[in-house]
């Protein structure tokens, strides 16, 4: 008995080990894990150097605990000296923390660091890596803030005790989730990094000492309690009364200046009511069906579901246009999903002021997921039989295959795959394809290689039931030869030549000899190309090299690494630099650094500096390569960026060409335009509404994400676009993300002075459009004009698509004439205002050829 009982004891510990994970007993498992070492250390002081006696000392850290991140708050106090010292754990997986100096009637000092990961194959057996070394940080704390005035209003009229908390973004130290536990010292934390407070009688709460920087506010009427649970923690703006997050966003606190910001309280989201049928029939009342929405982020913004028989087809769901989609849940729905099967799918609107009145109806017809019909030519033009097939990659990074298809001399339709952005790949009777790579056992002379042709890949955007051609044509292709001269002490067999993906996609690939440096790299279409020359065991490029090729063509190449190679990247740079003011004299506070490079074909944000204007490592923005094409305007030269949001706008400069030049940025002088946002036919307060701005930058391609601004009006409808770059914008306005102002163009300049004025017309609801005509083999898609401008390219669908019944739903329009469009078949359609159709839809017909 005692034998058996130490047998499950042992057998349950084993199993402890294996579910938690090494990263989990690196953390907590193992006495190393716990020992208590120093985290960071420095001295706090003020803007002039002085050091700060007395200054309460947080570090917020969060690390992966095995199963999920986990977030730690250790503190301290700086000694007479303004020294510091902070202690916690050692040996945690993936540590970062985030640093608060806090000093009353003070905006906090804020900074960063992180050490390397210390991650534990195996703790059984294998020794401990050894554990960092602390981090030197001094921190800066600001002289002076800004405030804010907030008031809260409720159908019009001021709220008082209303809960106000605000949350300083891209620098707050829980940016970065982990579970906390509770404690005081994180409720501290929080009072000092997210100030909350209560509304008087005349709805208004102010905050002082604020840092400057762009906000986001959040408002509840009553108290935390009753709406957060735990007082103080909302870390993501958590409803448990299902109210979304960050209702209010982007708004700009300047240091010595008072910021107005008025508000409504109201629930945000909308009730909607389906009818789903399935061949005429209800078929919510005969399965147990399931349905999803996706924001226009990618985000899924509501998952419901109803039990056949029963009555709960109303769905509360936040507001903005939304496609949704109705499915019976079984494994063939489930990711990675098989096709085809049935689903009902649409667009729709969703917003507090849309009645829900009438339902809203989709009728299911069979979903094939993506087609493609797929033709291969010879290089003469002339059919040729062969196999293809489609492969893309969804969002999150799984893979979506067709599988390979015979293609016959008329062509063959791919369907029941998963649609995303992919390519189509084939090969044609008697066209040899050459894939280069390491499973090539030789590498190719050059005589085999001149004159060749091939069939390359051809872009596709394979969407849901939407029927798309693609041509696969055999044609002539060049290739790159060379070799890469290591530097002086290093050998060819450290590093690796590459290409970039989107080049993997379009049909080439790279055979590298490590013993000799050699490499060839192809085929290509005629025009240039990018090779990137890494270490071995990295995919971080140190350099790379512009080539120009003819089809039919060998060119020759040769690549030399230069002994600073290493340092010159362009994320260990920016982390040296300096980055000033206006005035070249001031350090930047929580500036914004990032590159781009025209190998990478992607935008980089790598750092932020902190209240002392040092560069801190810090990922404030994803690594962005979801476009690969190179928009007009894009840098051609890879180039560093940086800005501080809500303040400066950006500083473009390429890196010097030198290891020994600095890196030096100097900013823009501030800009900010204020305007106003108007809705016909509302009085002067939008009371159930969220009005949404955005000045989108135009003429750096690639950059003009990064140099936009936006914004949350106010009950008002005043709003302040701070921050702003000298050059182009467009500026559009949105209400609940639905109903659209026309655009404006802006000039940004020093001289910028204009207000801007945005009219959105009075709300309209829904048009059903009833398409009639010859079945094709995929449904139906209609195009609406909407108003142009950043805020319809982000919020709006390109194309709408008809239900199993023919019918398009149109999500909801603004009052007014609107034209639609399917294929060459136009009619203009009359939208009445929401509260005289009371949310009936308008209903056409549109007969097509």
């Amino acid at each position: 008995m005692e034998r058996g009982l130490s047998t499950r004891c042992i057998a349950l510990a084993v199993m402890f080990l294996v579910l938690c994970g090494p990263g989990h007993c690196t953390a907590w498992g193992q006495g190393r894990g716990r020992e208590t070492i120093a985290w960071a250390r420095g001295t706090v002081r003020d803007e002039v150097g002085a050091p700060i006696a007395g200054a309460k000392v947080y570090a917020r850290a969060t690390f992966h605990g095995g199963i999920r991140m986990v977030g730690l708050v250790r503190t301290t106090t700086s000694n007479e000296e303004g020294e510091y010292v902070i202690h916690g754990p050692g040996g945690l997986s993936r540590f970062s923390a985030s640093l608060v100096a806090y000093v009353p009637g003070r905006p906090p000092a804020l900074s960063w660091f992180h050490f390397p990961d210390t991650y534990h194959s195996d703790p059984l057996f294998d020794p401990p890596p050894p554990l960092p070394r602390w981090a030197d940080v001094d921190l800066v704390v600001p002289s002076r803030g800004g405030a804010i005035e907030v008031r809260v209003l409720k159908d019009g009229k001021p709220l008082p005790k209303a809960s106000v908390a605000l949350r300083l973004e891209g620098a707050d130290p829980s940016d970065l989730w982990g579970q906390d536990a509770e404690s005081e010292e994180l409720k501290a934390l929080y009072d000092i990094c997210r100030p909350n407070g209560h509304t008087g009688e005349d709805g208004t709460v102010r905050f002082e000492g604020v840092s400057p920087g762009l906000y986001s506010i959040l408002a509840i009427e009553g108290g935390w309690r009753r709406g957060l649970g735990w007082a103080n923690q909302f870390q993501q703006w958590f409803f448990t009364s299902g109210t979304l997050k960050d209702p209010w966003q982007h708004i700009a606190v300047h240091a010595g200046e008072t910021s107005s910001h008025q508000l409504s309280v109201f629930s945000r989201f909308g009730m909607a009511t389906f009818d789903v049928r399935r061949d005429g029939k209800p078929w919510m009342d005969l399965e147990a069906i399931t349905m999803t929405g996706v924001l226009p982020s990618g985000d899924h913004a509501a998952v419901g579901s109803k039990i056949g028989g029963e009555n709960s087809d109303v769905y509360r769901l936040p507001p903005g246009v939304m496609p949704i989609s109705f499915i019976k849940a079984t494994r063939t729905t489930r990711y990675p999903r098989t096709f085809p099967f049935y689903s009902a799918d649409g667009v729709i609107a969703v917003s507090p002021r849309l009645p829900n009145s009438f339902p809203i109806r989709f009728e299911a017809l069979e979903n094939h997921g993506g087609m493609v019909r797929v033709r291969i030519e010879d290089a003469g033009g002339g059919p040729l039989t062969g196999t293809a097939k489609f492969y893309g990659r969804r969002k999150g990074g799984l893979g979506c295959d067709s599988g390979v298809r015979d293609i016959s001399v008329d062509g063959t339709l791919i369907q029941d795959f998963e649609p995303t952005d992919g390519i189509v790949q084939g090969d044609g009777q008697g066209v040899f394809r050459l894939v280069l790579g390491e499973k090539l056992e030789r590498m190719p002379v050059p005589e085999e290689l001149v004159g060749r042709t091939a069939i390359l890949p051809q872009p596709f955007t394979a969407e849901n039931n939407r029927l798309g051609e693609v041509t696969l044509r055999e044609e002539r292709v060049g290739f790159l030869r060379g070799r890469i001269k290591p530097p002086m002490g290093q050998k060819v067999s450290d590093y690796r030549v590459r290409i970039r993906p989107e080049e993997y996609q379009k049909g080439a690939g790279v055979y590298y000899e490590p013993t000799t440096g050699e490499f060839v790299a192809g085929p290509y279409r005629a025009g240039s190309t990018l090779l990137n020359i890494s270490k071995e065991r990295s995919l971080n490029p140190l350099l790379f090299k512009k080539v120009d090729l003819r089809a039919g063509e060998v060119t020759d190449v040769e690549i030399s690494i230069n002994d600073d190679a290493e340092q010159m990247a362009p994320d260990r740079r920016l982390l040296d630099a300096r980055v000033f003011l206006e005035d070249g004299l001031t350090p930047a506070r929580l500036a914004r650094l990032g590159y781009y490079s025209p190998g990478e074909k992607a935008t980089r944000g790598i750092c932020m500096t902190d209240t002392g204007g040092t560069p801190r490592s810090k990922s404030w923005q994803d690594y962005d390569d979801k476009d690969v094409t190179e928009p007009p305007g894009t840098p051609q030269d890879e180039v560093a960026v940086a800005w501080i949001p809500g303040r400066n706008g950006a500083a473009i400069v390429p890196f010097p060409e030198r290891l020994d030049e600095p890196l030096v940025i100097k900013l823009p002088p501030p800009i900010a335009v204020c305007g106003k946002v108007i809705v016909e036919g509302e009085g002067e307060t939008v009371t159930n509404g969220t009005l949404t701005v955005r000045a989108q930058f135009e003429g750096l391609g690639r950059l003009d994400d990064w140099l936009s601004v936006e914004t949350t009006a106010g009950a008002d409808g005043a709003f302040e676009l701070a921050g702003l770059t000298p050059g182009r914008y467009r500026v559009q306005a949105a209400l609940d993300g639905i109903w659209l102002s026309p655009s404006v163009e802006l000039t940004a300049s020093d001289q910028t002075s204009e207000s801007i004025r945005l009219t959105i017309p009075r709300p309209g609801g829904p048009v059903l459009v009833k398409v009639s005509g010859p079945k094709k083999e995929s449904p139906a898609q209609l195009v609406v004009d909407r108003p142009t401008g950043p805020l319809r390219d982000r919020l709006w669908p390109r194309v709408l698509t008809a239900d199993g019944a023919g019918v398009v739903r149109i999500p909801a329009l603004e009052a007014g004439r609107h034209r639609i469009r399917v294929g060459d078949v136009e009619r203009v359609v009359e939208v009445p205002p929401l509260e005289g159709a009371k949310g009936e839809p308008v209903e056409v017909e549109l007969g097509v050829e």
